[in-house]
């Protein structure tokens, strides 16, 4: 920047440093029907004066088999590109420290699965494979003892999800259950380091929730929760200002929520880790221990014009 130009309300502070980019994108898609197959097919077309004067191609398509009314077999295979953002390039306090050198990333990623779907139930599966060419991550650098944004040559993740959900009839005592699972994996070509991003991911996530009546028209919804994060966070000691490596821990967590409903008003109470669970999901950042709130939510209809 030629002139350097204040920061509202903060005295003896300027920006110094900008930045400009443009950006030009079009979407096309066409989707086809026959008999029981059905095909989407689209491609972003994009050009940003930071990748070049080129335009990009980021092709995709979508393929689902009908073989009967209840299920649905899909396939999908799609190409991406994500831009570094200004912080990723230029970004520098005392604990982070941006890399104005960063290259997009590229992504390539390919899904099947199956969806089955009934009067009052359904369930599907499904896998996941993702390639990322030049992975923009922050990772920590011991020597400066700071986060630093690079790009990895080549990342790696593949997973399944699976779940399923049953609504009973409305005069039962049970009104829903459901559950879900995810597993995934990531592996990077080389490097081992502390990353915040690309290999910081929850490796295992099980969810299981649960509906029913109290009386009346007051219902009750259980939500318990398991997750197991993959990686590590610099733990911050506060006794001698130093971080050391520490792996996340896997936890519990358990909510509920009570809720009567009316066509025009929703009374609910809600309770967030019941257990009163202290955990992390963020670095240095303990999360809220047992969190309860009440309300109403009240829906205003506007009365038809005559």
């Amino acid at each position: 920047m030629e002139t350097p130009r204040s920061v509202p309300r903060n005295e003896n502070k300027w920006y110094d440093k900008s930045d400009q980019r443009a950006n030009i994108s079009a979407f096309v898609e066409q989707n086809l029907y026959v008999g029981k197959w059905s095909t989407s097919l689209g491609a972003s077309i994009n050009r940003n004066t930071h990748t070049g004067s080129k335009l990009n191609v980021y092709p995709g398509i979508d393929l689902a088999f009908r073989p009967n009314e209840i299920t649905r077999i899909y396939a999908s295979a799609n190409r991406a590109m994500r831009l570094p953002t200004f912080n990723d390039l230029y970004y520098e306090d005392p604990s982070n420290i941006g890399n104005p050198y960063l290259m997009p990333e590229r992504s390539t990623e390919y899904e099947f699965g199956t969806i089955f779907t009934a009067n009052n139930w359904s369930a599907r599966v499904n896998y996941f494979y993702r390639h990322i060419n030049d992975a923009i991550d922050w990772i920590w650098l011991d020597d400066q003892q700071k986060w630093h944004t690079v790009n990895h040559s080549n990342v790696y993740t593949h997973g399944i999800s699976t779940g399923g959900q049953w609504n009973t009839n409305k005069d039962f005592f049970v009104q829903s259950i459901s559950a879900n699972y995810t597993f995934m994996n990531s592996e990077k070509s080389a490097g081992q380091y502390v990353s915040n991003y690309e290999m910081n991911y929850l490796r295992h996530r099980f969810t299981f929730g649960f509906t029913h009546r109290i009386f009346g028209k007051i219902n009750a919804h259980w939500q318990v929760g398991w997750q197991d994060r993959n990686g590590f966070y610099m733990h911050f000691n506060s006794e001698n200002n130093t971080f050391s490596e520490t792996p996340w821990k896997p936890f519990w967590q358990i909510d509920l929520r009570i809720l009567r409903q009316t066509e025009r008003f929703n009374i609910f109470l809600e309770a967030s880790n019941l257990g009163n669970k202290q955990h992390q999901d963020v670095g240095n950042v303990t999360l809220p221990g047992r969190w309860i709130r009440a309300g109403i939510a009240v829906t205003l209809r506007a009365k038809n014009a005559e």
